[in-house]
């Protein structure tokens, strides 16, 4: 089956990156942003607001790209009406062909947009309006309500496990000071016990006991 070519074109992409000051050399576009380091670069010159870049680690650990992801989605992507969908935001950290070039010609169209009289500009960011959002392959966008909603629900379950954290803390607590407590008494009852064979011995046998 022939391959869909994308609507626009890469290197017009490419050329747009590179007209950013951003700290990692570009050599292959995929691995180069699975972390969101450089798009979260990319976005500070245009939303300064926005974004801290010290919320952006470089790493290469999914699991830790999928967080930066997930932060730069959370606090920017969200609020410029652009939130990205979970699984965008996974083969983004897997470093998926097409995806990050989606992404970034929609972030270039959004910054040409803004740029060239957007009257909303970056103190509107935040209002919270839904918009209808185009699909692209490879790209999901998903309407900020539906996203707050899953985030909320993912914060109360996250509160919900912080919770059975601290319970399990304390129990694991409350037994560590019933086993020192047990460990104690056995000591105290094996010395008793020492004592009282001691003191039933017979008078001949303490007798040999004091000469040797």
């Amino acid at each position: 089956m022939e391959k869909l070519k994308p609507d626009f074109d890469y290197e017009d992409i490419f050329r747009w990156v590179d007209s950013h000051n951003i700290t990692r050399q570009k050599r292959n576009v995929h691995r180069d942003f699975s972390d969101a380091v450089p798009l979260a670069e990319i976005l500070k010159q245009h939303y300064p607001k926005l974004v801290e870049l010290h919320n952006y680690t470089p790493t290469n650990s999914f699991s830790s790209k999928l967080a930066n992801w997930e932060t730069l989605n959370r606090k920017v992507m969200v609020k410029i009406h652009m939130p990205l969908s979970r699984e965008t935001m996974e083969h983004l950290a897997k470093s998926k062909q097409g995806v990050i070039e989606n992404v970034l010609h929609e972030i270039k169209i959004k910054v040409e947009s803004k740029g060239a009289g957007d009257q909303k500009g970056e103190n509107s960011l935040t209002s919270g309006s839904e918009e209808n959002f185009r699909r692209k392959p490879g790209y999901k966008t998903i309407p900020i309500a539906e996203y707050e909603k899953t985030e909320k629900t993912l914060q109360e379950k996250e509160d919900e496990i912080q919770q059975l954290k601290q319970k399990l803390e304390h129990c694991e607590s409350l037994i560590k000071i019933k086993e020192e407590r047990i460990c104690d008494l056995t000591n105290q009852l094996e010395s008793i016990t020492n004592e009282d064979i001691t003191h039933s011995a017979s008078p001949r046998t303490r007798f040999f006991a004091r000469m040797f």
